[in-house]
């Protein structure tokens, strides 16, 4: 069980969390919604260790973190299975995840050869390669039509085994995660 304990942070005056606790159970599905602003990627951000609170604890933080940016994040130079497998994926597992999510033909291309929604698809099926008991989605299905979003919840939850803590501002991508809804002002 992930706990955040009183966490505080800010960005020079700016505060963005002040004494936030939150518990993240294990195969729990979490979606933070609140204003932009209001510190729901900062949250991912201490999660993942990419920042330090300034305030409060975070225990049993996991070690890797499977994680969708805002951003896709993919390797130019490296092929789709490539970038797919990277976080320590087996390849075949990386292969079979990008067939479901429709870019079965697309193993051996360059990530620059593709849409943006299909980017953000491989982004997603190498964050469900990472051996990891978090999973964290900013913004998931950005870039994808309502069927793609559909059919990419589905693949998620059918490969994720663990906890899920994901950034939304639509109510319905939440559902489609069967997220509980963490509101954050």
């Amino acid at each position: 069980m992930i706990e955040l304990r009183n966490v505080s942070f800010s960005y020079g005056d700016k505060e963005v969390l002040n004494r936030l606790s939150l518990t993240i159970p294990p195969q729990e599905r979490i979606a933070l919604m609140g204003p932009s602003g209001c510190g729901k990627t900062t949250l991912l951000r201490l999660i993942m260790g990419l920042e330090k609170p300034q305030e409060g604890q975070i225990l049993n933080r996991p070690h890797p973190v499977a994680a969708v940016f805002q951003e896709d994040r993919l390797l130019k130079h490296l092929t789709v299975l490539e970038n797919t497998a990277l976080a320590g994926g087996d390849p075949a597992k990386a292969a079979e995840i990008l067939s479901e999510l429709g870019l079965g033909d697309e193993l051996q291309s360059s990530p620059t050869s593709l849409s943006g929604g299909m980017r953000r698809r491989v982004a997603i099926a190498r964050a469900l390669c990472t051996p990891s008991r978090l999973l964290i989605l900013d913004e998931p299905f950005n870039g994808l039509d309502e069927q793609t979003k559909a059919h990419t919840a589905k693949v998620i939850l059918k490969h994720w085994q663990g906890a899920i803590l994901a950034v939304t501002h639509l109510q319905e991508e939440a559902e489609l995660l069967g997220a509980k809804i963490h509101k954050m002002t």
